[in-house]
């Protein structure tokens, strides 16, 4: 059955240039209720292999700012195993496609608010686990400069505490610098790279 072929969004990569099929874009999981996650470029959608109508998770949000949202799963592997739980807030993970800021989103499946911001910055931020019997989450935040040591929150991600120092030898190097530039390729086709020069350049 094509769960899509009713739906104005792409759910196959937009950018694919090789004279191949193109890739998906992929899909969070089934929930325990039958439903399946799938992601567009930007945004998750909730779709019913029954026929119900399919909804736009993150309420085209993430389209509309440039935003490309994936869900999070920090359950432990038994409790993955049984599907999402639609009774349970989605964390989901954000970027943003031109300044490539990062963060975290909460959303629902019941309801149809838009995501809300809980974390957000010029940061590659990356959820790893939460607690199984305790609201601590563990996470990373790196940046070319910032060592992607491990840091602490809650669910509400209001603090960060930082719990490690992986590398503390970079102290006593020239590390340089790294820049976000644009810039258009031969075939007029805009393009984004990372810029890093040397120290003291």
């Amino acid at each position: 059955t094509n769960l899509t072929s009713g739906i104005d969004a792409a759910f196959y990569n937009e950018d694919h240039d090789r004279p191949e099929p193109p890739t998906a874009y992929g899909a969070a999981g089934w929930t325990r209720d039958g439903r399946v996650l799938l992601y567009d470029r930007y945004d998750v959608w909730l779709i019913d292999p029954e026929g119900r109508a399919p909804r736009n998770l993150t309420e085209g949000y993430g389209r509309r700012n440039h935003i490309q949202f994936r869900v999070v799963r920090l359950e432990p592997p038994d409790e993955r195993r049984l599907g999402i739980d639609p009774a349970r807030p989605l964390l989901l993970r954000a970027e943003h496609l031109h300044t490539r800021d990062t963060g975290f989103y909460r959303d629902r499946l019941q309801g149809s608010e838009p995501p809300v911001r809980l974390l957000w910055g010029p940061r590659n931020y990356r959820a790893l686990s939460r607690a199984r019997a305790a609201d601590v989450i563990a996470l990373t935040a790196s940046t070319f400069n910032d060592f992607p040591d491990i840091q602490i929150t809650d669910s509400s991600f209001a603090r960060l505490e930082k719990v490690t120092h992986a590398n503390p030898q970079k102290a006593g190097l020239l590390w340089g610098n790294a820049e976000l530039v644009s810039y258009r390729s031969a075939d007029g086709v805009s393009l984004q790279a990372a810029l890093v020069k040397p120290e003291n350049f």
